[in-house]
C-alpha cells in the first residue's frame, strides 16, 4: 500500500514539473519596455526608451525614442555667461521577425544583424541591443 501511494505520488510530481517546462510562452500581442543612459561628452546624459511589440506571431516592432535635456554650450560668451542649448529627441523604429525557443528569443530586422534575448525571472535580457551595454526588458 505505501509503495503505491509513492508511486503516485511520484507520477503527480513528475506530471507537474513536466508541464511547468512545458509550457510555451506566447509573446503575440505583448509589449515589453526597456531605458537605458547614453552618456553624450560635454552634454550629459541622453535617455533611450525602448519599446519591443509583438503585433502578431512571427513580426515585431523595435521602437527607440531618444531624449536629450538642453545642456549648457561647450563655450563661454565674452561678458561671462554661458548659453544653453536646446534639448533634441527623436524615433526610429527597427521591425522584422523573430523567433521563441526554449526561452531563447531571436530578433530578425529588416536591416541590420540579428538581435538575441533571453527570457530570465519573466524579463528578456540582450547585450545585442544597438548602442546599449545591457537591456532588460519588463512586460508592460
Amino acid at each position: 500500500m505505501k509503495h503505491i501511494i509513492l508511486a503516485i505520488a511520484a507520477a503527480i510530481i513528475c506530471t507537474s514539473c513536466s508541464v511547468m517546462c512545458c509550457t510555451k510562452s506566447s509573446l503575440k500581442g505583448s509589449v515589453w519596455t526597456c531605458q537605458y543612459g547614453m552618456f553624450v561628452a560635454d552634454a550629459g546624459t541622453e535617455t533611450v526608451d525602448v519599446t519591443l511589440t509583438f503585433p502578431s506571431a512571427k513580426k515585431f516592432e523595435l521602437l527607440f525614442d531618444h531624449n536629450m535635456p538642453p545642456y549648457p554650450a561647450m563655450y563661454m560668451n565674452a561678458d561671462g555667461s554661458v548659453d544653453t542649448m536646446p534639448g533634441y529627441s527623436f524615433q526610429y523604429t527597427m521591425k522584422g521577425t523573430y523567433t521563441y525557443k526554449k526561452g531563447i528569443l531571436v530578433l530578425t530586422p529588416e536591416e541590420g544583424e540579428p538581435i538575441k534575448a533571453e527570457m530570465v525571472a519573466g524579463k528578456l535580457h540582450s547585450s545585442d541591443i544597438p548602442m546599449a551595454d545591457h537591456c532588460i526588458f519588463e512586460k508592460k
